[in-house]
């Protein structure tokens, strides 16, 4: 089962934080077999992705894999998040050597807030 990961609310337009570190991430109480090539991390609102963040670089922002043997990464900040005001669910992805095939082992909701400062 995923763990699930807090994200304070935010408001819309802001710098968003990021998560400056996931993991280690154990498997069956132990370190992984196979080195992490891979983290994505997508926020949708009714099953419909608005945003992507990936290590691979097709995503809307950067992952960074900070240590690939103990599966350890980090979410940099966003500038300018400019979600719409809503809730959205998202997980986390890992893949491992040459699986396209990811492993979720981190869900949460995050909360986007109507700025109150308009043009």
């Amino acid at each position: 089962m995923p763990a699930e990961i807090y994200i304070k609310p935010h408001r819309r337009g802001d710098n968003w934080r990021g998560i400056p570190s996931i993991g280690p991430i154990l498997i069956d109480s132990a370190q992984p077999e196979r080195p992490l090539t891979r983290v994505r991390m997508q926020f949708r609102k009714s099953n419909v992705a608005h945003f992507t963040i990936d290590s691979n670089g097709s995503g809307d922002a950067p992952a960074v894999i900070v240590n690939a043997t103990t599966w350890e990464a980090m979410i940099p900040e966003v500038k300018g998040l400019s979600l719409p005001a809503g809730t959205y669910d998202f997980d986390i992805e890992y893949y491992a050597g040459e699986d396209t095939t990811p492993e979720t082992y981190h869900f949460g909701f995050f909360k986007v807030t109507l700025d109150s400062t308009r043009p």
